[in-house]
């Protein structure tokens, strides 16, 4: 009996010291960065056919280590106060001046396109790929060409607007769902949408204004537009959900930023 009960008992030691499943080594380097890192310094001695190309590549990758530092420094600047407080814009000025100071692959310095996308995406990490990529193909530069400071802070203060913007839509939306099952109506969604129009028109010469918006339609003025847009059409059978609704939000903002391609 005490056999048994040892034997169970080595069973599931067995059990709880079995190793876990390891990812494969070229999985752990695709997730790593380091295949596509290899890839880029391969491409670039190719390209370049320098006399010494072991010392070409340790140039790139101290390059690279550097510029990821100044990367986290940067976008640590940036994310110090709101981008509505009048600080902010020193921020902003210092965060570009500690990009510009690293040197690139042709060993100058200046703040290159790839670093600013790369910024552009630390700025997005809170935002899901559907929400990120139609303001980044705005905002996005070419790798190679050199982003000037008026280029970098529409860019960066594009981003910080447009997830507020995302957030206060979200906001807007729970206010229009009534039964709260994540169904608003139509009517109401589109009249709300509308005023989101045309208050943004009205702000497009100060960027920062346009995130007062959707705090305005949240107050007396949304209570209006709700009782205007039942008393015109009735309440609906026809819904709207909310991925419909914060998209033709986002659409709104995004028609009031330059694309920079």
């Amino acid at each position: 009996m005490a056999e048994k009960k040892l034997s169970k008992t080595n069973l599931l030691d067995d059990r709880d010291i079995k190793p876990e499943k390891t990812e494969s080594p070229l999985d752990f380097l695709s997730r790593t960065g380091v295949t596509s890192e290899i890839k880029d310094a391969i491409t670039l001695v190719i390209e370049n056919r320098p006399e010494d190309p072991i010392s070409f590549m340790a140039e790139f990758f101290d390059s690279h280590a550097n510029t990821t530092t100044a990367l986290v420094k940067s976008h640590q600047k940036l994310l110090l106060v709101h981008h509505s407080r009048p600080s902010f814009q020193n921020n902003l000025v210092l965060a570009y001046n500690i990009l510009k100071q690293q040197k690139n692959s042709n060993g100058l310095q200046g703040l290159t396109g790839k670093t600013y996308n790369d910024l552009l995406t630390l700025l997005c990490r809170d935002l899901t790929g559907a929400e990120a990529e139609p303001l980044q193909k705005r905002i996005i530069c070419f790798s190679h060409e050199v982003v000037r400071f008026p280029v970098f802070k529409l860019g960066v203060l594009s981003t910080f607007i447009y997830q507020d913007f995302l957030k206060q839509a979200e906001s807007l939306y729970n206010e229009l769902d009534l039964t709260e099952r994540g169904k608003a109506d139509k009517h109401l969604c589109e009249a709300v949408l509308y005023e989101l129009q045309q208050a943004t028109f009205k702000t497009t010469d100060d960027p920062i204004s346009v995130i007062q918006v959707g705090s305005m339609l949240s107050s007396q003025h949304l209570n209006k537009v709700m009782s205007e847009a039942l008393v015109k059409g009735g309440a609906s059978s026809q819904t709207m959900a909310a991925d419909e609704f914060i998209v033709g939000a986002a659409q709104i903002l995004l028609e009031q930023i330059p694309d920079f391609r």
